[in-house]
């Protein structure tokens, strides 16, 4: 399921990046591309070209935004260790769950009295 919602998020921010890239901006970007004429000739005028690729740049911001909550919600339900409890868990040949489990090293014990003395 997770791997299925990934590949959805990735087409979507490819085709969000094209789309934007093509959009229409006072530098003219890569909206160049469709053939240099601004002229009412071309297939779209610039009016409904620019309507056509606001609309598909929103339906693509709110899949986006949809996709990006579902991995957020699929990845905080994953039981996953850190890679620190996987090494440790490794070199003491025990499993993760073991590792949760084992007691925690003893605190090295406070000193009773100052190493260096005090000025009098």
């Amino acid at each position: 399921m997770e791997n299925i919602v990934l590949i959805i998020h990735l087409a979507i921010v490819i085709s969000m990046i094209l789309v934007i890239l093509v959009q229409r901006t006072n530098t003219d970007g890569l909206s160049g591309l469709g053939g240099g004429s601004s002229s009412g000739n071309t297939l779209f005028s610039v009016r409904g070209k620019a309507n056509i690729l606001t609309k598909i740049t929103s339906f693509l911001a709110v899949g986006f935004l949809i996709t990006s909550l579902t991995l957020a919600y699929l990845a905080s339900h994953k039981a996953s260790h850190s890679l620190v409890d996987k090494i440790a868990a490794e070199k003491a040949n025990i499993t993760p769950a073991d590792f949760q489990n084992a007691p925690k090293a003893n605190a090295p014990a406070k000193p009773t009295a100052p190493d260096v003395p005090l000025a009098k």
